[in-house]
C-alpha cells in the first residue's frame, strides 16, 4: 500500500484483495463522492453506488477497463444528490 498526496489530491494504491476486483485498488479521495459518480458512472462498470459508510465517509466503487478497482472516498452526506 502507498499514499501520495499533493495539493487536495490524494491517491492510495492498494494489492489485490477479495472485492477489488482483477488488480490492484487505487482509493481517490474527492471533495463530492456524488459528482465524480455522475460523471464517470456512465463511462465505467459501477460496483458499488455512492453510500455513506458507517466510518464516516461516502465512498462508491467502479471497474476501471482493465478491471481495477476505483475506490472513490469523499466526506459523508446526510442527503445524497
Amino acid at each position: 500500500m502507498i499514499g501520495v498526496e499533493r495539493g487536495t489530491i490524494r491517491l492510495t494504491l492498494d494489492c489485490p484483495m477479495a472485492g477489488h476486483g482483477r488488480h490492484a485498488c487505487v482509493a481517490l479521495e474527492v471533495e463530492d463522492a456524488d459528482r465524480y459518480f455522475r460523471e464517470w458512472s456512465a463511462r465505467v462498470a459501477v460496483l458499488r453506488p455512492p453510500h455513506d459508510e458507517p466510518w464516516g465517509a461516502r465512498t462508491f466503487d467502479l471497474l476501471d477497463p482493465s478491471g481495477n478497482t476505483l475506490f472513490v472516498i469523499g466526506p459523508a452526506t446526510s442527503t445524497a444528490k
